[in-house]
């Protein structure tokens, strides 16, 4: 597993920056009662770890100082810093270091940060593991379990930037679905062209929600490396399928559209990406940092259920 699908992404960490003032840091940490938080420069690189014990001592020393509450917090001493791992990082590595530390600091490949990994969540994952070993057959507290009831469809969303890696995480996980005979006919294209996707939205009903839209991702498929059209639909749901729950695992929202009249959103399209005439337009995923709460549906139709018998 990716160490991205543990990850609990910026947006829902709590951080303080370098530029605050010790009585701002206290007032936050005072109010979420978290006894350490990651730090971050002006630029959003992860800068350290600052406790309360930090914080504390600085007032302690400085009890003398009546200027000690503006005192910026990179000026003051820190006991120690969390060690940090970079988004490709292997697993095993993730296990050794949170032995030391109740959560990890993620970077990307630029060292900007993009969230926390903790030790809950890995020891969850290892809990999984031992439990296949032992020959269990299943984990009632599957929390990918809980990624599938939550997915709803979200049409709404904010104009926030997502981080590249976590983009990239979901993408695999599209391509990672089953394919009839392995054939794997299925592309992805990802875009954050808004001024396009307006134009999609004038041209055409089904990509209404494209408008509002800050990204997208275009499910096309190989209709030479898979003739078969009933199969290559089977295949692009599947991949639409897994991209709509890798986003619900970062706790971002999607949408799946043009479903219907397929060839006439796949003409639509064609009219603002260049994409060759062999690979057609299955369907258009609207994604992004939600901007309305759903809850998780209640489906409890036992008449649509069917055991040995219909």
């Amino acid at each position: 597993m990716n160490v991205l699908f543990l990850l609990t992404p910026k947006k829902n960490v709590l951080f303080l920056t370098l530029d605050m003032d010790v009585a701002t840091a206290l007032d936050i940490l005072k109010n979420v009662r978290y006894a350490s938080v990651p730090l971050l420069d002006e630029e959003g690189h992860y800068a350290g770890t600052i406790t309360e014990g930090d914080l504390l001592w600085t007032l302690e020393d400085n009890k003398n100082d009546p200027e000690v509450l503006t005192k910026k917090l990179k000026t003051i001493k820190r006991l120690r810093d969390y060690k940090v791992v970079r988004a490709d990082t292997a697993l095993d590595e993730l296990y050794v270091v949170a032995i030391n530390q109740n959560y990890i600091p993620i970077v990307d490949d630029r060292d900007f940060f993009i969230g926390i990994v903790t030790r809950k969540e890995i020891l969850m994952y290892y809990n999984i593991q031992i439990q296949e070993l032992k020959g269990l057959k299943y984990n009632s507290k599957n929390p990918g379990l809980d990624v599938l009831l939550r997915r709803r469809t979200i049409r709404l969303f904010k104009k926030d930037n997502i981080d590249e890696a976590v983009i990239d995480a979901v993408i695999r996980a599209g391509l990672a679905a089953p394919s009839t005979k392995n054939r794997r006919p299925i592309h992805i294209m990802a875009s954050n062209n808004t001024k396009i996707f307006v134009k999609l939205s004038d041209e055409c009903n089904a990509f209404t929600v494209l408008a509002g839209a800050p990204y997208a991702f275009f499910i096309f498929a190989d209709t030479e490396q898979e003739d078969d059209e009933t199969l290559l639909n089977s295949d692009a749901g599947a991949v639409t399928a897994n991209i709509l729950n890798a986003l619900t695992s970062f706790n971002l929202g999607g949408a799946w559209l043009g479903t219907v009249k397929r060839q006439d959103n796949d003409e639509v399209v064609r009219k603002y990406f260049t994409v060759e005439p062999r690979y057609q337009l299955f369907t258009v995923i609207a994604f992004g940092v939600a901007d309305e709460t759903r809850e998780p549906r209640k489906l409890s139709d036992s008449k649509r259920v069917h055991k040995n018998k219909w």
